[in-house]
């Protein structure tokens, strides 16, 4: 048999839906937010930088939201 590769786009083979809201919830938690896992779980999929804004408010983007999506990054990994 040849050498072959398997590659995946994340969320193709594997469903990491879950695993991304497991992280978003506890980046939100680290800064001071505790949300609904449900909530976060609905928004996957959307691209960090609007995320923050759509779960909580364009305040707590600006004030908050590299740090969250900095440690989202480092709790999904």
């Amino acid at each position: 048999m040849p050498p072959a590769a398997l590659l995946d786009v994340d969320g193709t083979l594997v469903d990491t839906n879950y695993h991304h809201a497991i992280a978003w919830f506890r980046a939100f938690r680290q800064n001071g937010i505790v949300l609904p896992i449900w909530r976060i779980h609905r928004h996957i999929g959307m691209g960090g930088d609007q995320l923050v804004a759509a779960l909580c408010d364009e305040e707590t983007e600006d004030e908050k939201g590299d740090n969250i999506r900095d440690a989202e990054t480092t709790l999904y990994f």
